[in-house]
């Protein structure tokens, strides 16, 4: 588990999503602009996966590629918004995206 704080708006001031720190990253702080940079896909090999859990109550998370990389489906360097206490799950298709899908919210 690594423990991320979002910071910025955009991929060049986003926080860092280690890629050896963990698989589940719970993030803090979202605030429906900050975000979280996911590590370059060269930096890790076809399969990895991380969990990204945004642990905000209220408040969304942008989640972003390294540069020059993508999230399905969106296109490259390209923000995917997660809703407040969800899990978004990457997983490094290939040497150019990740695949993303926002796991639903199980009721109480």
């Amino acid at each position: 588990i690594q423990a991320v704080t979002a910071t910025g708006a955009n991929q060049s001031n986003g926080a860092s999503v280690a890629a050896a720190g963990g698989t589940l990253v719970n993030v803090t702080a979202a605030d429906n602009t900050k975000c979280v940079v996911l590590p370059l896909l060269s930096a890790v090999t076809v399969g990895t996966m991380y969990l990204i859990f945004n642990n905000a109550p209220s408040n969304t998370l942008e989640v972003f590629p390294g540069v020059g990389d993508a999230i399905g489906p969106a296109s490259d360097n390209a923000a995917i918004t997660i809703a407040a206490d969800t899990i978004m799950l990457c997983v490094a298709l290939d040497s150019a995206q990740w695949v993303g899908a926002e796991l639903p919210v199980i009721g109480a």
